[in-house]
C-alpha cells in the first residue's frame, strides 16, 4: 500500500459543491481501491465521479499546486486533515490556509489491515 496525498470530492446528489477533503489515501498496487477517511473507494467510470463507495460517487485526483481543487463555479470549504497541513503547504506553496476556504478537521487515517479487520467483523 501506498500512503499518498489525495483530494476527494463526494459528487453523488450535489452540483459541484459536495462535501470535499483533503487528507492520507492508502492506495492498493493496482490503484483500483483507495482507503480514505474510513472507506474503501473502488475505481470506475460514473457520470461525475472517478471512485464509488456504494451507490456514491467521489472525485479522487491527487494535490493540484495551484491548490484549485473545485472548479470555478463549485463552492464550498474543503475540509483538511490536521495531519497532512505541512505536506499540503509544501506541494501547493501556501504559507497559511483561509479560513474561508479550509476547515481543518482530523480525518480517520485508519490503515488497511484495521479497514479489513472492520469490514469482517463477526456480527
Amino acid at each position: 500500500m501506498q500512503r499518498k496525498l489525495v483530494y476527494v470530492e463526494l459528487k453523488s446528489g450535489y452540483d459541484d459543491n459536495g462535501p470535499a477533503w483533503i487528507g492520507y489515501g492508502l492506495v492498493n498496487r493496482t490503484g483500483k481501491t483507495i482507503y480514505f477517511n474510513g472507506t474503501a473507494l473502488q475505481k470506475g467510470n460514473g457520470v461525475s465521479g472517478n471512485y464509488f463507495s456504494g451507490e456514491d460517487e467521489y472525485w479522487v485526483t491527487g494535490i493540484k499546486k495551484n491548490a484549485e481543487h473545485r472548479y470555478p463555479w463549485g463552492n464550498g470549504k474543503i475540509q483538511i486533515d490536521k495531519d497532512a497541513i505541512a505536506e499540503y503547504k509544501e506541494l501547493t506553496g501556501l504559507k497559511e490556509l483561509l479560513k474561508s476556504k479550509y476547515e481543518i478537521v482530523q480525518l480517520d487515517n485508519t490503515t488497511h489491515a484495521e479497514y479489513h479487520e472492520r469490514q469482517n467483523e463477526k456480527l
